[in-house]
């Protein structure tokens, strides 16, 4: 289903930049085109759950000059920019999440982008995917 920023604003509940994120969401999806918004419920490593708007499918990757789809999701918390995206590979059944510098072992992505969020300056975070 091809998903308009119309679409997904409405998705938005009202906490959220309905207008803000509903652009940086299309805007991603038309580079991810694998990548699906729902809503869902995202459990925070406090034990805390929300409901949370995220981006979830594949998306390529390049290793050793070879493309792999990488199954992903991306949540967007609810006071998003103010608060970065939290970013997850979600492994299939075939696969496994193997640690790495910007991998944990749950499968969290920790890049320095997502990390420094904070001192990012806003002008700089374009996209959720940048």
């Amino acid at each position: 289903m091809l998903f308009n920023e119309e679409m997904i604003r409405k998705m938005l509940p009202r906490a959220y930049l309905r207008k803000h994120v509903a652009h940086q969401m299309y805007v991603s999806l038309t580079y991810f085109t694998n990548l699906v918004p729902e809503m869902a419920e995202y459990v925070y490593k406090d034990g805390t759950a929300k409901s949370l708007m995220s981006l979830t499918g594949t998306i390529p990757v390049v290793f050793s000059g070879k493309t792999y789809n990488i199954p992903i999701c991306v949540w967007i918390q609810q006071n998003y920019p103010n608060s970065p995206p939290i970013c997850y590979v979600k492994p299939t059944r075939e696969m496994t999440v193997v640690k790495g510098k910007y991998i944990a072992s749950d499968g969290e992505v920790t890049i320095p982008y997502l990390k420094d969020w904070k001192k990012v300056k806003k002008k700089k975070r374009k996209v959720i995917f940048n």
